[in-house]
């Protein structure tokens, strides 16, 4: 998209995709460059060889944990193939204008097949077992009209191909986004994109290993994760705008994410269990991430507590 600015390519992914915030990346507080700084010394590499299972087990772990608390619904999907034979059909060629992009989008929402996203393909890529992705057809044409209508099919899940235990968690965590996508707006600030998939994923390894060693191992991978993120922000010269809104992204998740599983663990069951009904309620879009953060008091400011952080640091 030459000529294009990409603050205004950012604008209309996030309109695409419902989120009303987010376009500008964070600055970064003391307490954040702190926190980062006691994460310096972590290990790069977890070994989790113990707790190795199969492709096989990955699926049906991941199916208990989200059948025993939720209830998922069916999301749009269309193999990648598909979705491109479709854009190609009505644009290659044609002048694009709103009146072909409707025919497309059109098309699309007849072609795509309501699924559950246990059914979703997964497709193992090379590396760890916390890489995962939701891969989406999303062809960015900037027309404000067309974004706020367009339908994003899912096409595959990846998962890193070191299979583990972890790799249940990975699954839940993109499983999470397809509810949070389902529904346009249900997330409003794009910073907050991530907090519900990374605290799920922590749920799914505390449940999966009752030594904790699991959780340990996620979390340190996701504190390493974070470290990273926020050393991209210390660079922002040698990053694009479009990278360190990510960046923004995962750095406010993560603390928020920390600071409502610190209060799970905390909580007794039935406490527990009201923690991810109104999770069920976000899956469902009757109310936002927003409201739901705020219902638990889950804010960036009260996540940025050290000790908060030295805590989950301490089991390590």
């Amino acid at each position: 998209m030459e000529g294009i600015s990409e603050g205004k390519i950012i604008r209309s992914k996030l309109l695409a995709y419902g989120f009303e915030k987010g376009r500008v990346p964070m600055e970064l507080t003391p307490e954040i460059k702190r926190i980062a700084s006691l994460m310096s010394n972590l290990p790069a590499n977890q070994k989790v060889l113990k707790f190795n299972c199969s492709k096989q087990q990955v699926n049906v772990y991941t199916e208990e944990f989200l059948t025993s608390h939720f209830t998922i619904h069916p999301v749009a999907y269309l193999p990648l193939e598909k979705c491109q034979q479709i854009w190609n059909s009505y644009i290659e060629g044609n002048k694009i204008d709103i009146d072909t992009l409707s025919k497309f989008n059109e098309e699309l929402e007849k072609s795509v097949e309501y699924i559950n996203p246990n059914q979703i393909p997964i497709e193992y890529i090379s590396g760890h077992s916390m890489i995962g992705e939701c891969h989406k057809f999303l062809t960015l044409i900037l027309d404000d009209e067309y974004l706020k209508k367009v339908i994003i099919p899912i096409c595959k899940i990846s998962l890193g191909d070191n299979i583990t235990k972890l790799s249940t968690a990975t699954k839940v965590h993109e499983i999470t986004h397809t509810q949070l996508e389902r529904v346009k707006q249900t997330t409003k600030h794009y910073h907050n994109k991530e907090v519900l998939p990374i605290f799920l994923e922590k749920v799914v390894a505390l449940e999966l290993d009752n030594s904790l060693e699991l959780l340990t191992a996620c979390e340190t991978m996701r504190f390493r994760s974070f470290l990273e993120y926020v050393l991209d922000l210390y660079e922002e010269n040698n990053h694009s705008r479009t990278e360190r809104v990510e960046a923004s992204a995962y750095i406010t998740s993560t603390l928020k994410a920390v600071n409502l599983f610190d209060r799970y663990l905390e909580s007794n069951q039935e406490e527990r269990k009201e923690i991810l009904a109104g999770i069920q309620m976000v899956f469902d879009g009757k109310t936002t991430v927003e409201e739901y953060l705020d219902s638990q008091d889950i804010t960036l400011e009260n996540s940025t507590n050290i000790g908060l952080i030295q805590k989950h640091l301490s089991r390590r």
